[in-house]
């Protein structure tokens, strides 16, 4: 019948446009979001709900701690894009702008420009939040005294644990965005001869 199209090629055509990075599955991309999306919301639910504490602490140390100096001197520029609000809240808006940037690009033919918008978020998000998390890292890496520096437990509570859940959104967005591993044109496997 003219004008009718079978349900194979609907599902390719669906498949050609729908968003999702050629060469991973659709099920793989959505689990990828929805994890990111989850992630960020359950950090921004803790930012909201959270009981307010004020925090502070005095701490001294005899030696050098590269994490905390290397945090100290980009804490301007994380205070600069810290205001920025698609930052926010954990990083939802940026997570929730990341996916319908990459989704409005494959429904209109253009997956790229939608893992570019991804990725700029993304990394966005890990300036911010990562940097935290990699300074504390390497500090824990050199030594007791090091970690101390960043206020104990009561430091993890109120810096590192607000930075987890959008840096691992982040990171979520930047899986769910990966190119295409495969050769474009000829097959994936040879096929068996004969």
């Amino acid at each position: 019948m003219r004008g009718v199209r079978c349900f194979r090629e609907l599902s390719a055509l669906d498949d050609h446009i729908s968003g999702t990075v050629p060469g991973m599955s659709r099920r793989s991309a959505r689990f990828w979001w929805a994890l990111a999306l989850l992630v960020s919301a359950g950090g921004a639910a803790h930012d909201l709900f959270a009981r307010d504490e004020a925090v502070g602490w005095v701490t001294s140390t005899h030696g050098v701690c590269p994490g905390w100096e290397i945090h100290s001197r980009m804490l301007p520029l994380i205070e600069v894009l810290w205001r920025l609000p698609v930052l926010w809240y954990a990083g939802l808006p940026a997570v929730t702008l990341g996916h319908l940037a990459s989704w409005i690009a494959g429904r209109y033919g253009r997956p790229w420009w939608g893992r570019v918008a991804c990725r700029v978020l993304a990394l966005l998000l890990l300036a911010v939040h990562g940097t935290v998390l990699a300074a504390f890292t390497v500090d824990l890496l050199v030594g007791r005294g090091c970690a101390e520096l960043w206020g104990g437990g009561l430091g993890v509570r109120a810096i590192l644990l607000p930075a987890l859940a959008p840096a691992l959104a982040a990171a979520c967005m930047l899986v769910a965005a990966r190119p295409d591993r495969r050769r474009s044109g000829g097959p994936v496997r040879p096929a068996m001869p004969g």
